[in-house]
């Protein structure tokens, strides 16, 4: 009992909450970001472990309450090939996030939060093949991605950016993505046990201020035009991700 009394009265749990809800406003609006926000401040709090287990536990809760309305938007045919590669190789990366230093762990995620931001900010489109290949590769990356640091959305974000649909179907099959990448690498991390009490009990906290940031995303997306709020954030990744990186 005490040890919970521990996790609970810290400072850090202050700084935990707001990075998620702001993980989940961003994952609200924009359909992905979420970990890209919130992972640097987790990470350096609690370590890459934690933090994964932290926004895995969030946005599983926050996906299950916007999946209904994207799965019925969702190009299931486009799908389902990431996802299955997906499923594959999250438990690779997971591997890897459990046998290297947590020092270069937190860089790497520095590193590339700072590299995709630049990336998609830059407007950069990917023209290549958009087949069955494509889709897996896609998946692939993204799963290894995921298992390793969470932050797998890049990779799908602007292969699904270069296809010649909506974008009320391209947000849907992000938050699709997100939704069983969320439980895939909960299901994962628990078998590699890295779920503890203490990451547990942390998400349990978190989460429903990452729900609160999503609910008020989502309805902002209807209203508010998505291109700025998207580069402002960018903008914003950039300096937290170079931070996270050297410091």
């Amino acid at each position: 009992m005490l040890e919970i009394f521990d996790i609970v009265l810290t400072t850090d749990l202050n700084w935990a909450i707001l990075a998620t809800f702001a993980g989940g406003l961003m994952l609200g609006y924009t359909g992905w970001g979420g970990a890209m926000v919130a992972m640097p401040v987790l990470t350096i709090l609690y370590g890459p472990v934690i933090a994964l287990v932290i926004m895995a536990i969030g946005a599983m809760l926050l996906t299950a309450h916007l999946f209904p309305a994207a799965a019925r938007q969702a190009d299931w045919k486009r799908m389902t090939p990431i996802l299955i590669a997906m499923a594959i190789c999250v438990p690779i990366g997971n591997f890897f996030l459990f046998y290297l230093e947590p020092q270069l762990v937190r860089q790497i995620i520095g590193w590339l939060i700072a590299g995709a931001s630049l990336l998609i900010l830059s407007g950069w489109r990917y023209k290549g093949p958009q087949g069955i290949g494509a889709s897996a590769t896609t998946g692939m990356i993204s799963g290894l991605i995921n298992g390793f640091i969470g932050l797998g959305g890049p990779p799908l974000v602007i292969y699904m950016l270069a296809l010649n649909q909506p974008a009320t179907i391209q947000r849907a099959n992000i938050l699709v993505f997100m939704a069983i990448t969320s439980i895939v690498v909960l299901g994962s991390t628990f078998i590699g046990g890295g779920v503890t009490m203490e990451a547990g009990i942390l998400g349990a906290l978190a989460a429903p201020f990452q729900w609160a940031g999503g609910w008020l995303g989502a309805k902002l997306f209807f209203k508010l035009p998505a291109e700025v709020f998207k580069k402002f954030s960018l903008a914003a990744l950039i300096v937290l991700g170079g931070f996270v990186a050297f410091f």
